[in-house]
């Protein structure tokens, strides 16, 4: 989490930290959120189903539910979305289940994660994300993850 910090403060990326227990789940989270007026996040780490893989990141409100037969159509894949494997997070974002997160997105460096952002979110003044840790949320504005998706060379894909 120091790492991504220190990132977000060279970049003048403006940010409020609310550490917490662990969690695991959008309804675990909402206990320590509730003051927050940001959009409640959650990040699906996926995969298409064939076997040269395209991963997607897709960011989306807690209260919405992921239809991924749609996401897949509406994306023009031939093949089926999946959940990418632990093995893949840890390898491709340098994350671990519970805690997956845009921020993981400096460990892409070879660019392999199309990030997806569901349309309802880019109305939105400030976002909530973990820090790479399940252990705290970074409340930041749309135009700073913007900024900082710049910085990792990811462009954000609305769906």
């Amino acid at each position: 989490m120091t790492d991504i910090l220190k990132l977000l403060d060279s970049l003048n990326i403006k940010y409020t930290r609310l550490d917490h227990p662990p969690v695991y789940t959008c309804a675990d989270a909402d206990k320590y959120w509730i003051s927050s007026k940001a959009a409640h996040t959650k990040n699906l780490f996926l995969k298409t189903q064939k076997t040269s893989h395209h991963y997607f990141l897709y960011i989306l409100a807690c209260s919405q539910r992921a239809d991924l037969k749609q996401l897949a159509k509406s994306l023009n894949l031939s093949s089926r979305l999946t959940f990418a494997s632990d093995q893949e997070l840890k390898a491709i974002l340098g994350l671990t289940p519970g805690s997956v997160s845009p921020f993981g997105l400096i460990n892409d460096k070879n660019h392999l994660v199309t990030v997806l952002v569901d349309q309802r979110l880019t109305t939105k003044d400030k976002l909530l994300f973990h820090p790479n840790t399940n252990t705290a949320t970074l409340e930041i504005s749309l135009d700073d993850f913007l900024k900082f998706l710049s910085h990792t060379n990811h462009q954000l894909q609305t769906v």
